[in-house]
């Protein structure tokens, strides 16, 4: 009976399940007048959720393993990335923020803001001083040498500049590897290489964490190897969406060739 209680109790004390990795792109984004770059903004996190009496009794509070904001440039010629400058790890949701980017000739004019303005935020503890400091009012970045300076506002109605839908974005970044994201599996949780298979057989943690697993194999296994790691997570998982997302990230990665 106490064996039981005690099997019981360790299981609920694990506090913190296996990791998620999120990306989430902010509007409004904006090109350049020549249509050859676009501006916008990235949300990224990982973490760990909460579980056993941690998510008592409203889900709990994750475990944060990596939290940024940043702004980015995406070339639509080549699909290079480029972070143009980095907020760090600031407070709140996505959906709590009003970002904002355009082109300036070769200049990038930028800024954000809490939703309901800094006033407000300040008033209500959601954001710090240090913040408002640190982000209130615009800048404008110097592409030559990366730097960023306060600058006056944009004239009334000229704030974004020629848009460019936030979807087509998200369509256009989504092989872009994690790590190239800032979101390095060896820092934030480090693993052997058989537990990260196991991870990835077990489909352990989000979408977003099982492709950051495939993209880290990329180089350390044979086609082999990886054709049968996708024939395990498919077994016994025909109708799993997850399964199947998971064994079409590996057979694109490893050009495989789909099972007839």
């Amino acid at each position: 009976m106490h064996s039981v209680f005690l099997l019981t109790a360790i299981s609920l004390l694990g506090f913190y399940g296996d990791p998620h990795l999120t990306r989430e792109l902010a509007g409004p984004a904006a090109a350049d007048a020549a249509g050859r770059r676009v501006v916008f903004f990235a949300f990224l996190q990982a973490h760990r959720p909460a579980r056993g009496l941690a998510a008592f009794p409203d889900g709990g509070r994750p475990r944060v393993l990596h939290k940024n904001v940043s702004l980015y440039q995406l070339d639509l010629a080549d699909g290079s990335l480029k972070r143009l400058y980095d907020f760090g790890p600031l407070p709140l949701a996505k959906s709590a923020w009003a970002c904002r980017a355009r082109y300036d000739g070769d200049s990038v004019r930028f800024g954000l803001e809490p939703v309901g303005g800094w006033p407000q935020a300040l008033k209500w503890k959601r954001v710090d001083p240090e913040h408002l400091r640190k982000y209130g009012g615009w800048f404008v970045l110097d592409p030559a040498g990366g730097t960023a300076s306060p600058a006056a506002a944009p004239a009334p109605g000229s704030e974004s500049g020629p848009g460019f839908p936030p979807g087509r974005i998200g369509q256009l970044t989504r092989d872009i590897p994690w790590k190239a994201w800032g979101i390095d599996l060896d820092n934030l949780c480090p693993a052997s290489q058989r537990e990260r298979i196991a991870h990835l057989k077990g489909l352990k943690g989000n979408q977003g964490y099982r492709d950051a697993l495939v993209e880290w194999l990329a180089g350390r296994l044979e086609r082999d190897e990886a054709r049968a790691i996708v024939s395990a997570i498919l077994k016994g998982r025909p109708d799993s969406p997850a399964a199947r997302e998971t064994a079409a990230k590996l057979r694109k990665t490893f050009q495989l060739e789909e099972d007839r």
